[in-house]
């Protein structure tokens, strides 16, 4: 019984509440402080305690977590393309999925119509009509009433320290490729000849492009293989905290800035190397040389330092809640607390 009893005491003194001080405090701050018909938009995880406490609708909660919500939340966290995140934020508030969902009615295709609302989202409602012209959408209005409707509700962002573990899971919806992924549904198993003739009708291949598109899909020997191929699980890791003077920063990462020589590297047990890219908060730095896939950002202000790959190193989530908002022109800080463990909460005013 002794072993038993022990594990058990040791869990339950491990174990802290995941609603807590600072999530009440903040839901409560968004009740008091916002309009009534405000939608709050975050990653899938606490939407009901958003309904529950904060008394306001939610784009994203544990009932939609299976619906394209998914992709265009993950793909707002995981774009460095601030009106692509606005534009995309817009849509859900004014009609969630119903105008890629007319589109896709009248393209017949969920590429075409992914496409075109990555096109039309960051465009004033005017720009977007031109565009849908110009590729022969009929019911435009009905399509712009969805996607860019007149009077917005206000839109809160959260960005919360529990979706930086997450990260790998909403960066790899939001970076879903469906071209990828209509290829691999449509060919995955099947013979060369159709495989070939598949590619080069639906999508244009040439026939050697084809038979290299059939040979990578082929190789792929795992459901989750075909995941990381369609797109990769990337997250961020390696957080540290620094300390500068007019030389150097050092970072508990390894992450060393020599000021003097102007060089950025990172320490490990088999030496030193360079990253591939490097953010200031600022503007990034790609770094001759540098160890392809790596990067790293260091925010002087708070003396903090992470590593992660390029494709996230300059994403909404890095500046909103790495950053603080730097660098962003939508987003106005509406509150920021601080809990357990250092557990920090962003709440963001989308301004249209």
């Amino acid at each position: 019984l002794i072993n038993p009893i022990k594990a058990a005491d040791s869990t339950a003194k491990a174990q802290f509440p995941l609603y807590d001080d600072v999530w009440d405090a903040s839901l409560t701050k968004i009740k008091q402080d916002t309009p009534e018909d405000a939608i709050i938009s975050a990653w899938w995880d606490y939407g009901w305690w958003f309904m529950a406490i904060a008394e306001r609708q939610v784009t994203f909660s544990g009932g939609s977590q299976n619906t394209a919500q998914a992709h265009w939340i993950g793909k707002v966290l995981s774009t460095s393309d601030e009106e692509q995140a606005v534009g995309l934020l817009r849509m859900l508030n004014c009609g969630k999925n119903t105008a890629y969902y007319l589109l896709e009615n009248q393209t017949g295709s969920t590429i075409a119509a992914t496409d075109l609302i990555y096109e039309i989202v960051p465009l004033t409602k005017d720009e977007a009509r031109i565009v849908l012209e110009q590729n022969n959408i009929e019911d435009i209005d009905e399509i712009l009433a969805e996607s860019h409707c007149d009077n917005p509700a206000t839109d809160i962002f959260i960005t919360s320290e529990d979706m930086v573990s997450k990260a790998g899971v909403w960066a790899h919806f939001g970076g879903w490729d469906f071209t990828k992924s209509y290829i691999y549904t449509n060919i995955n198993g099947k013979e060369k000849d159709y495989s070939v003739e598949f590619l080069q009708t639906n999508l244009g291949y040439t026939e050697e492009q084809a038979f290299d598109m059939y040979r990578e899909v082929n190789s792929l020997t795992s459901e989750q293989d075909a995941n990381n191929w369609i797109s990769p699980f990337t997250g961020y890791q390696g957080i540290g905290y620094c300390s500068s003077n007019d030389e150097m920063v050092q970072c508990s990462n390894g992450l060393i800035v020599d000021k003097i020589n102007d060089t950025i590297y990172l320490s490990a047990e088999q030496g030193y190397y360079s990253p591939e890219k490097y953010f200031d908060g600022e503007q990034v730095r790609t770094i001759e040389g540098g160890a392809e896939g790596l990067a790293v950002a260091y925010n002087e202000k708070t003396q903090t330092s992470f590593i992660t790959s390029p494709d996230l190193l300059e994403s909404m989530f890095t500046k909103l809640f790495f950053f603080e908002g730097q660098g962003t022109e939508h987003f106005k800080l509406l509150l920021h607390e601080q809990g357990f463990n250092a557990f920090d909460i962003y709440a963001w005013e989308v301004e249209w």
